[in-house]
């Protein structure tokens, strides 16, 4: 209507700024997400020529298949009993509607018009991690309080912005390729996305960016017909991950690995003459030393209210246990015992780092290997207490074991749409669950989560609707759909990535383009 009027095609240009708005707002504000959202269905409507939509929808069997999985909810009420929850969800999950919709019945997306959105994607993953790394570098002041790695995202949840990264990664990599002249401009913006993911610790998006780096040399060695070419990536995929997996072996022998004399001969007095005291059954350890040896509670208490005002036994914000406990674990990486002269060993930046809760120095620092040194400790405690509570591998084990015997009681259509919270919760209660009420969430799987919505029905619709338009295309899959579609599989291990606004916006939009655009684009 609005061409008609002024001569111009101002509803592309409607849908592609829409569009724009989406792939900025993915990890930047929900706001602009929203608008672009609503801006891409209202210029639908008002364009009219639906007659003409309507030929496009009744030829198209992508357009059935894309917007399949909101269909799949909405057939989900028939039985489902929790119809607030429900419509809730339906709200959240509006964009994997509306996006396939629109895109569905208009005329496919041009090259530079599928190029703006990603590099509208990528300037805005680039711009949120700079203002990620300001603020928990504390040279931004917000009323964002950094307690760990989960909250340097300030905008969207860290592990959702560690797929944009990777995928933003990846989008810059073949661009670098495509056109090598620009690999100078690129390859500084590939190089901060792959310090900020180091440093965020996100220890999936980690794993994610080394999967698909190997996949990526397999995808293009199947796809060379050179042979030299075929042969040099296999090496270099290959010795990638032995170099990752003698990095990481090396990590995990330096924490197990116990200076022995910390076990055949503790010392038993202070230099001040106080006893210690020490516990050597309890294997728990902090940077390769065990914790409960050489403590000097009195000393300790004494010398470090000399350092602090905080009280030595006050349980901080972001903490679960008192900050005596932080102190001596810091102390224990240092390889310091725990008294008044190890206290006095400590400068003012160790203070600082033990009042915002890093029990190293290694953790202060961040970076992936603080993380995987953080599992390892995980791990040395479950074995203690089996308590599953603020330990990330295990909380997920708790979450998919509840998941898997949810769907086992309701194997063919599930709990329905609204009912999932519900099942979970009921769950826990009826198994005494040791997870806390706060930790008491759901599957943290996608595919779990959908065969426990819809049974083993939905999850056969749902891999449909993921993987059948690769199977329909004429075409060879491009690489960046082929990142895309594994980066989504990945995710869906951990996470239910598609259960919140950024994760399913994130995946309609690019799912939809790549669905739907110029084969030459």
């Amino acid at each position: 209507m609005l061409d008609r009027l002024s001569g111009l095609p101002l509803h592309r240009f409607f849908y592609i700024t829409a569009l724009v708005l989406v792939a900025i707002g993915v990890c930047l504000n929900k706001v602009v997400m929203s608008v672009g959202t609503i801006m891409l269905i209202s210029s639908w409507v008002l364009e009219g020529e639906f007659a003409i939509k309507w030929q496009r929808i009744k030829s198209s069997k992508l357009f059935w298949i894309g917007i399949s999985f909101f269909l799949l909810h909405i057939v989900g009420l028939l039985w489902t009993s929790d119809f607030e929850y429900a419509f809730h969800d339906l709200r959240a999950k509006l964009p994997v509607l509306v996006i396939p919709f629109v895109l569905g019945s208009i005329p496919s997306i041009g090259k530079m018009e599928f190029r703006l959105v990603l590099f509208s994607f990528i300037s805005s993953v680039i711009i949120t991690s700079i203002f990620n790394i300001l603020i928990s570098k504390g040279y931004l002041s917000t009323s964002h309080e950094i307690h760990n790695f989960r909250d340097y995202s300030y905008f969207i949840s860290h592990i959702r912005f560690s797929l944009m990264i990777d995928f933003a990664i990846f989008i810059l990599v073949y661009f670098s390729f495509v056109d090598f002249k620009k690999f100078l401009v690129y390859s500084p913006l590939i190089l901060w996305l792959l310090y900020y993911s180091y440093f965020s610790q996100i220890i999936s998006g980690f794993i994610y960016l080394l999967i698909l780096t190997f996949l990526s040399g397999v995808f293009f060695a199947f796809r060379s017909k050179k042979i030299y070419l075929k042969i040099g990536v296999s090496f270099i995929s290959i010795g990638l991950a032995i170099g990752v997996g003698i990095w990481i072996s090396s990590i995990v022998k330096e924490f197990q690995s116990i200076p022995q004399e910390q076990v055949t001969n503790p010392e038993d007095f202070t230099v001040n003459g106080n006893p210690y005291t020490h516990n050597i059954e309890i294997d728990v350890r902090e940077n390769g030393n065990l914790i409960y040896l050489h403590i000097c509670d009195e000393e300790l208490e004494k010398e470090w209210h000399k350092r602090s005002e905080i009280q030595i036994d006050s349980v901080l914000p972001g903490m679960v246990l008192p900050l005596r406990f932080t102190l001596i674990r810091y102390m224990t990486g240092l390889g310091y015992k725990k008294d008044s002269l190890g206290i006095s060993k400590l400068s003012d930046e160790d203070i600082q780092n033990i009042i915002h809760g890093y029990t190293s120095p290694v953790q202060a620092k961040g970076g992936i290997k603080a993380r995987v040194i953080q599992l390892l400790q995980d791990v040395e405690e479950w074995k203690l207490e089996a308590d599953p509570n603020n330990k990330t591998i295990f909380q997920r084990l708790s979450y998919w074991e509840a998941g898997w015997n949810i769907f086992t009681s309701h194997v063919i259509i599930g709990v329905g749409t609204g009912d999932i919270q519900n099942s979970f919760n009921d769950y826990y209660e009826k198994t005494n669950s040791k997870l806390h009420p706060e930790n008491r969430l759901r599957s943290h799987n996608q595919y779990l989560s959908i065969a426990v919505s819809f049974g083993i029905l939905g999850l056969a619709v749902f891999l449909i609707f993921f993987f059948y338009p690769i199977y329909l295309s004429p075409h060879p899959m491009e690489y960046l759909h082929f990142i895309f579609i594994i980066l989504m599989c990945l995710s869906f291990i951990p996470e239910d990535t598609l259960e919140t606004q950024s994760g399913i916006s994130f995946f309609a939009l690019f799912y939809s383009l790549f669905l739907y655009r110029k084969r030459s684009a």
